[in-house]
Parts: C-alpha cells; sequence; structure tokens
C-alpha cells in the first residue's frame, strides 16, 4: 500500500555539530509515532544525501518513498533545490519519490510553535505560567519575494495562540505583541531584535534543528525574558500528516 511507503525527511544541511544528530531523533520519532520506517536526508553539509538515501531504499527492495522537506517556507531551496535534488535521485536509483508538502506556516505548525515556546518558557519561570507580553520569532530569513512577509504573517497566528494560551492558563489576557525577525539579508535588523526583546518576552527560534546562526545570536542578544530552542521531535506529526497527504489516493 502506498501509506506503507517508508518516509524521508528531507532537512537543509547545516555545519553545527549537533544538527545532524537531532534530524536523527526526528526521525526516529517519526517512525515510533506513525509505525513505519523513516529515514533522514540533507540537502547539503552531509554525506546521507537524498540520493544516497534513496540508494539505501532501493537496495533494501522499496519501490518508493515519500520525501518530506524540512523547510517552513516556499522560498529557493523548496522550489529549486529540492526538486532538483529529487530528479537526481530518482534518475539515480530508480526509487519512485512523491514530495510532499514542507512543514509549511498552516495553522497546524502555528499551534505546535506555540505550545513549543510556551513550553520552554513555563519551564524557565519554574514550572508556573509565564506572563507573556511579547514573541519574538527569529528565523534564517530569505531573499525570495514574500517569504519574509509570510513568516511575519505567521508570527502573528502563533502570537494569537499564545494570547489565548495565556488567558486560559489564569494569565494576562492583553494580547501578545508578536513579530519576526530574521538573520539574514536587509532585513537583519540586530539593533531593532534586541530592543524588542524585555522580561516578558519569548524568543522562539524557527529552526528545525540547531543552527550557526542561532547560535552566533544567542550570545549577542540580551538575556531578558525566555529564550526557547530549535523544535526538534514536536514536528514528528506535521511530518506524518505531510507524508499522509502526499499518499493519500486521490
Amino acid at each position: 500500500m502506498m501509506n506503507s511507503a517508508p518516509i524521508i525527511i528531507l532537512a537543509h544541511g547545516s555545519r553545527h555539530p549537533q544538527a545532524d544528530d537531532v534530524i536523527d531523533t526526528l526521525a526516529c520519532a517519526v517512525a515510533e509515532q506513525g509505525d513505519r520506517e523513516v529515514r533522514a536526508a540533507h540537502l547539503d553539509f552531509s554525506q546521507d544525501t537524498l540520493t544516497s538515501v534513496a540508494a539505501d531504499l532501493a537496495e533494501a527492495g522499496h519501490t518508493r518513498a515519500v520525501v518530506v522537506p524540512l523547510l517552513f517556507t516556499r522560498a529557493f531551496h523548496m522550489r529549486h533545490d529540492v526538486p532538483q535534488a529529487l530528479e537526481g535521485a530518482q534518475t539515480a536509483t530508480g526509487l519512485d519519490l512523491v514530495l510532499a508538502d514542507g512543514l509549511g506556516t498552516e495553522d497546524d505548525v502555528a499551534e505546535v510553535v506555540a505550545r513549543f515556546a510556551m513550553a520552554s518558557a513555563t519551564r524557565a519561570n519554574g514550572g508556573n505560567a509565564p506572563h507573556v507580553g511579547r514573541l519574538a520569532l527569529y528565523s534564517v530569513g530569505s531573499s525570495v519575494r514574500g517569504a519574509n512577509d509570510t513568516v511575519a504573517d505567521f508570527t502573528t497566528v502563533v502570537g494569537r495562540k499564545l494570547s489565548g494560551m495565556c488567558a486560559r492558563a489564569g494569565g494576562s489576557r492583553t494580547p501578545v505583541q508578536a513579530r519576526s525577525f530574521v538573520a539574514t539579508g536587509p532585513q537583519a535588523i540586530e539593533h531593532e531584535f534586541h530592543s524588542f526583546i524585555d522580561e516578558h518576552t519569548i524568543v522562539q527560534p524557527l529552526f528545525v534543528a540547531p543552527g550557526t546562526l542561532w547560535d552566533k545570536q544567542r550570545c549577542r542578544m540580551p538575556q531578558r525574558g525566555w529564550h526557547s530552542s530549535h523544535l526538534g521531535v514536536a514536528l514528528a506529526p506535521l511530518v506524518l500528516t505531510r507524508a499522509d497527504a502526499a499518499t493519500m489516493p486521490s
């Protein structure tokens, strides 16, 4: 059956020494939750390319697999690098690769990010529900027109969800002020990012795994508020949802 096909989670790849381990752990979480074989591949900075992983699956007797890109926007990597990698892997191995949607910025992703950010802040606040006034969502950024605006709109949705969580926890009913910031490009204005952070701010990186850009920023930004971390295994249910949608009979 199509829905028994292995899943390949396709990460961007990173020079960060812990990134590959986090992606592998995410693959294990998806496999456990979905009761199916899951492998991790990377577009760059790794020997585990999509072609090498597809070759392993083909050698094991599989004829098809579904590829879920671990990307939040339809920017350069999703539009160019992923299709090229997919075509190259299929040509080299003969494995039928079904491309699923990336993680994206839909409502289910906003829910996961909001819950993750709130849980991180609660832990940092000694297990007590924090009084959250602001959300600073930090992403890599993109030069593709509209991609950063998409993340900004997504951040607004995450902020609304955080507002609801705070109200239900008996905290402030004042809406959370949410703003997105990027690490690269002309919109990467660091002093605005730093000045936005106060003692009631959750700083949430929109990163699947640890990244060198986030590490550098953590060392420079004000030590105020609650600093969250990469999303990691929290994304496992989303990966399964994207894979199932791609393999659902039409």
